[in-house]
């Protein structure tokens, strides 16, 4: 019979991966089966979700994960409810809203909810499966780069414990983790890293710790037993612009030239590696006020779908102009082995200070700063240059390409010549305001007791020499 209305929708509130529950909705009050004077209506979960992306004409379509599975549970349901009708109708009985309950409850084959805390067991299914599935649900609005992490985060596991069933990492009813806490530590003392070293730092620790986050998320497990203690921001020391003009102009040897061009562009410009190693041709052009202007989509779209556009210094012009707009970017580990090299072929000498967290311990480590270079230096060196050259935060904010503002503020780095200036400063004002209100007078006897610093400082209250400026990139 049609005397009833059955339909499928979309729950408006949607998980971590933005899928959404898939309700049922049946109503019978014109139906025959229906009781006297009533208006029988049932609503419930399917048990299913689905990305609104992926949800056409009450039904998953096949960019869905899983859709043949979500379409199978909605015809079966959609029968049962048609089936259980069309029995009291020839029976000549009714169908209550509590009957039409347990016979759908009894297709999706619900289990009585599972105690509070009680950790929810998936099928049993590999992490390697987990990630593949991860992957093939969001390439295509993330892209594969996005993505390549995952392989690591993968191989990691192969390498700790082959074969390992995401079931396995669930704590037990004591709370207990004794596999997640083994892979950590292996992680940090065992993992042999591509370079050779072994052990990864805290950040990379906790970088893995965050992926299987997303993999427990995506398979509607519980995450609040896995704590990151390991992430923190480290401290990165940009190139002053003088620093980066000495590696442009210096001569090196071949390969080191054109990775060298790259990497200071880059200082110029901002970009991630993943867009820098993407830029097409078209992404630089003269605007109508003849400014070279570089524009390009942020890899991280899905947080950021507004362009990134960097007015280009004449430096970085002539660079693109070298290259007729196809910069030889290499590999992203390649870039960061050889540019260490160029720096110190062209004497980026100055000690840096570096503290690094390994096993949660943090170890000092002082060295030339050419051997702290990366890719990612050069893109906070072109944050800190546009704010030592007087760029407004928001300004910065818009040429590196964030959404938080937040995120902008760690590259407010302050040199330390003009802290120091600062801070002296501030002292040398405090002895002017002491000494007014006190009423006393230093004699030229004492001043020649006084240290030379201390000595020009009091004679000049309030000056002290200027840190260096950098005109701002046009």
């Amino acid at each position: 019979m049609a005397n009833e209305s059955i339909r499928f929708y979309l729950h408006n509130k949607a998980n971590a991966e933005g899928r959404q529950p898939i309700n049922m909705e049946v109503r019978w009050a014109k139906h025959v089966a229906a009781p006297a004077g009533t208006t029988p209506a049932v609503r419930l979960s399917t048990g299913k979700v689905c990305h609104p992306k992926h949800w056409k004409n009450e039904q998953a379509t096949s960019k869905e994960p899983g859709s043949t599975g979500i379409n199978d549970r909605l015809a079966a349901m959609r029968k049962a409810a048609g089936k259980l009708l069309d029995k009291a109708a020839n029976e000549e009985t009714t169908v209550t809203p509590d009957q039409m309950k347990a016979e759908l409850l009894a297709v999706t084959q619900r289990k009585p909810a599972a105690p509070a805390g009680a950790a929810k067991k998936p099928k049993a299914v590999t992490i390697a499966g987990v990630a593949a599935e991860y992957e093939a649900y969001h390439t295509p609005r993330r892209g594969e780069f996005a993505l390549r992490k995952y392989k690591s985060f993968v191989a990691s596991w192969e390498a700790y414990r082959p074969g390992t069933l995401l079931a396995d990492l669930l704590p037990d009813e004591d709370g207990q983790t004794e596999i997640v806490e083994g892979w950590l530590a292996y992680l940090s003392n065992e993992h042999v890293l591509p370079n050779g070293q072994i052990g990864m730092s805290d950040n990379s620790v906790g970088s893995h710790i965050s992926r299987l986050k997303q993999l427990l998320k995506f398979r509607g497990l519980r995450t609040d037993w896995l704590t990151n203690d390991y992430s923190y921001e480290p401290d990165i020391e940009p190139l002053l612009f003088e620093e980066v003009l000495q590696l442009a102009q210096q001569w090196l040897p071949d390969p080191y030239p054109p990775i060298r061009d790259c990497f200071v562009f880059n200082c110029l410009t901002g970009p991630r590696y993943a867009n820098l190693s993407r830029l097409a041709r078209e992404a630089v052009r003269q605007d109508s006020n003849g400014t070279w202007i570089m524009e390009y989509a942020p890899v991280k779209a899905s947080r950021n779908t507004k362009n990134v556009r960097v007015a280009l210094d004449p430096l970085a012009v002539e660079i693109w102009q070298r290259y007729e707009g196809q910069l030889p970017v290499p590999a992203n580990q390649t870039m960061n082995d050889y540019i260490k090299e160029a720096g110190r072929l062209a004497g980026l000498n100055r000690s840096v200070l570096k503290v690094v967290r390994k096993n949660r311990i943090s170890h000092e480590v002082r060295g030339p700063l050419w051997q702290f270079l990366t890719c990612h230096v050069a893109r906070h060196t072109f944050g800190t240059l546009l704010l030592d050259g007087g760029a407004a935060l928001t300004d910065a904010q818009d040429g590196l390409g964030h959404v938080n503002i937040q995120n902008t503020r760690r590259y407010a780095k302050t040199r330390d010549a003009r802290r120091h200036g600062t801070t002296l400063t501030a002292f040398s004002n405090l002895r002017g305001t002491s000494t007014a209100e006190s009423g006393s007078h230093t004699s030229p006897e004492d001043s020649h007791t006084q240290p030379e610093s201390v000595r020009e400082t009091a004679a000049v209250p309030g000056t002290l020499r200027q840190a260096k400026r950098i005109k701002p990139a046009t």
